[in-house]
């Protein structure tokens, strides 16, 4: 920061995630963030000439640490992604995608029951397909484990969904009650739509308004996450179609001047 300070650069800080209120590290810890992790994103954000966040929730989680922000909804790379629904395989079991990062293990808690016998209207078992998520490896009998290898990087890791998209039926987004995931974006609606897959999330703030681009949403009673995914299932590709059009339309990087507005450019 000094050096750029020197040469006179300016610096943005763009933050995607809760990392300042302590109900907010108390669940990164479990997560293994390192303390001293925390505290250099907090040095960066705070020493930065401007801030830029992806949903108001989490714009007021920052006011609250005494940092400005501007909202820029999070938006999709183009060329990136493909621009039809999937076929998924019709033998063997259905599979459903849930992908994210370590911190998500509390949500993927609120699925097991949804998919403990679960099968379709065919008769067809539903497993859960899990890339990522969670580090713990005990007690997954109740979903499958998709290993990421070297994808890391993330255009290798959407590479890495896009080549394996013909495996699931539908792509999901649980969501926990708390303050946490209420300053989350709709990220995973974007994503899962242009991989092919229909939308199944939490009905929570992160994915308000979804429903009416295709997305589906749900409370968390399991029979409620159930109907929602067989309405998934019944006409994926007239609702991935919508979701498509939406995020084409609106959230892809370049189709509003809203980066360069927000920065005063």
């Amino acid at each position: 920061m000094r050096a750029l300070r020197q040469r006179g650069t300016r610096v943005v800080a763009e933050v995607d995630d809760d990392f300042f209120s302590q109900e907010a590290r108390t669940r990164l810890a479990r997560a293994e963030y390192d303390p001293e992790r925390l505290a250099s994103v907090d040095r960066l954000v705070r020493a930065a000439d401007a801030v830029v966040t992806s949903t108001e929730p989490l714009r007021a989680v920052l006011a609250a640490q005494g940092v400005d922000a501007v909202v820029v909804p999070n938006a999709l790379q183009p060329g990136m992604w493909g621009d039809t629904a999937v076929r998924p395989d019709p033998a063997g079991p259905r599979r459903v995608l849930y992908m994210g990062s370590a911190t998500h293990g509390d949500d993927l808690a609120l699925l097991r029951p949804v998919f403990d016998g679960f099968t379709d209207t065919d008769g067809r078992p539903v497993r859960l397909e899990v890339v990522g998520v969670t580090a713990d490896a005990a007690d997954q009998e109740w979903y499958d484990r998709l290993d990421l290898g070297t994808a890391a990087h993330y255009p290798d890791f959407i590479a890495f969904l896009r080549a394996r998209a013909e495996r699931w039926s539908a792509g999901v987004a649980p969501l926990t009650g708390d303050r946490f995931n209420d300053a989350k974006s709709d990220l995973k609606f974007l994503e899962y739509s242009m991989l092919g897959l229909p939308f199944v999330g939490s009905d929570r703030p992160s994915y308000a308004g979804v429903d009416a681009h295709g997305g589906l949403l749900t409370t968390d009673d399991p029979s409620a996450w159930r109907a929602a995914l067989l309405e998934a299932f019944r006409e994926p590709a007239p609702r991935v179609a919508r979701a498509q059009a939406y995020v084409r339309a609106e959230r892809l990087v370049g189709a509003e001047p809203t980066w360069r507005t927000a920065l005063g450019l």
